[in-house]
């Protein structure tokens, strides 16, 4: 889930990013509290294991809107 909503907030469109930061926020903090760590750890800890998530899930890789 907290993947998903990386992947949704990195490659949208600018309308659509409030909304799409607010998700990722909510995905980031849920998964802090059932994991019990820090939302900075998490999302450090997760970082590296993104490329490899859009690889297993064969998510397009689409051009970087934050650019």
């Amino acid at each position: 889930m907290l993947h998903e909503a990386k992947y949704e907030l990195r490659f949208c469109g600018g309308a659509e990013k409030a909304e799409r930061l607010r998700a990722y926020k909510q995905a980031l903090s849920d998964a802090a509290k059932e994991f019990n760590v820090g939302e900075g750890l998490l999302e450090a800890a997760v970082a590296s294991d993104f490329g490899v998530w859009m690889k297993q899930e064969r998510m397009p890789r689409l051009p970087d809107q934050n650019r």
